[in-house]
């Protein structure tokens, strides 16, 4: 927090999932874990399904078209993220996802936005 920067808000990362299980993925859930070390005690802030409850909650984002999965079968994409034009504490996202499996393929790019 103390040396963050707007540009350090624009950023984009290539992800790749792998079924677990035979299923159908309708949206991408995203969270966040933060540490806050320069306190008096360091704290970690996380919004993981798995963390402790706190009033932050989980993003998601829904596809357009839902992916029929099998075990062991890849999900990739690209998830970008920057700052709204008009409002820095807005986020704009876009999010790619590639995918070819038994039951079908998809190749989406879709836009969110944040405010």
């Amino acid at each position: 927090m103390y040396t963050v920067t707007i540009q350090d808000k624009t950023f984009s990362s290539k992800f790749e999932l792998t079924a677990k299980r035979d299923d159908y993925i309708h949206a991408l859930v995203v969270w966040f874990a933060v540490d806050f070390s320069k306190c008096h005690r360091n704290i970690r802030l996380s919004t993981s399904p798995e963390g402790e409850y706190t009033h932050w909650k989980q993003t998601v984002f829904y596809l357009d078209r839902y992916i029929a999965i099998r075990r062991g079968e890849k999900l990739s994409g690209t998830f970008s993220l920057s700052p709204g034009k008009q409002n820095i504490r807005d986020l704009d996202f876009d999010i790619t996802v590639d995918f070819e499996g038994e039951h079908g393929k998809l190749s989406s790019s879709q836009k969110f936005k944040m405010r």
